[in-house]
């Protein structure tokens, strides 16, 4: 403004000075205070997880590709590579879960030669499951403590029907789009 370039460096002294006073006297800023004095509280809704609202519910998806118990590893196999899904779960006469069986079991069952055998022999029975009013938070801590990618997702311990399947990428698309909303 002033054409001299002597006055830059106190310029810049003054401006950081009155900066630390102003956020000495209030946390606001002039974009923030309008919104203060309305009630709105931006560092909270800054610092509140998304993860703790959603419901495992929200973001599972319900039309989950099954495999009987009685099916083969060669069925299963077939349903791997005309799904691409890395996992099923298995179900018994009666709907009930018994277990999961994943894209590496099959291989190795294959690898050794065992093609005609049930996936109940395969399958993993040390199942961790979610219940549809769990958080999104709650399921994610399940998927990362666990080391797996899919957790099936059932109606409760007494009846253990499955009702769906939540995936790290559901959690992912679903928070993406709290976000956006």
């Amino acid at each position: 403004m002033t054409g001299d370039y002597k006055i830059i460096l106190p310029l810049m002294i003054a401006c950081v000075i009155s900066t630390l006073l102003v956020k000495l006297m209030s946390n606001d800023s002039i974009y923030t205070l309008k919104l203060t004095r309305r009630g709105i509280d931006i560092i909270k809704i800054k610092n509140e997880d998304v993860l703790e609202k959603i419901k495992v519910s929200e973001a599972m998806f319900r039309k989950v590709i099954t495999v009987h118990e009685s099916a083969t590893v060669s069925d299963a196999e077939f349903l791997i590579k005309s799904t691409f899904h890395r996992g099923f779960p298995v179900l018994d006469s009666n709907g009930l879960l018994r277990g999961m069986v994943t894209h590496q079991d099959i291989y190795y069952a294959l690898k050794d030669g065992r093609r005609d055998i049930t996936v109940t022999e395969i399958m993993s029975n040390n199942l961790v499951t979610c219940y549809p009013e769990e958080t999104l938070k709650n399921a994610l801590e399940k998927l990362g403590e666990n080391d797996i990618g899919r957790i099936p997702v059932i109606e409760n311990n007494v009846t253990g029907k499955l009702i769906g399947l939540i995936t790290r990428k559901n959690i992912i698309s679903t928070y993406n789009k709290s976000l956006k909303n």
